[in-house]
């Protein structure tokens, strides 16, 4: 079983470092539990990923590679 509040503790880790892209959340549960299902890995992922969203911890942004140039952040929305 994925504990939802030692992943978002792990987003907010990689989110101090640089931009992320929302894959590298699935590599790390990869990494730390190869046994749980690609589905299982993604649900996590979604509810931790929202939930640090809504509570402003982090911020989705859109990266054009390979062309470059700095990610832009994405408006809110539901």
């Amino acid at each position: 079983m994925i504990d939802v509040d030692d992943l978002k503790e792990a987003i907010l880790e990689m989110a101090n470092e640089d931009w992320y892209g929302l894959y590298e959340v699935i590599w790390h549960m990869n990494k730390v539990q190869p046994d749980i299902s690609q589905a299982t890995k993604i649900e996590a992922a979604r509810s931790a990923i929202y939930s640090l969203l809504r509570a402003g911890q982090i911020h989705l942004g859109l990266l054009e590679w390979p062309k470059g140039g700095p990610p832009v952040s994405l408006p809110d929305s539901d």
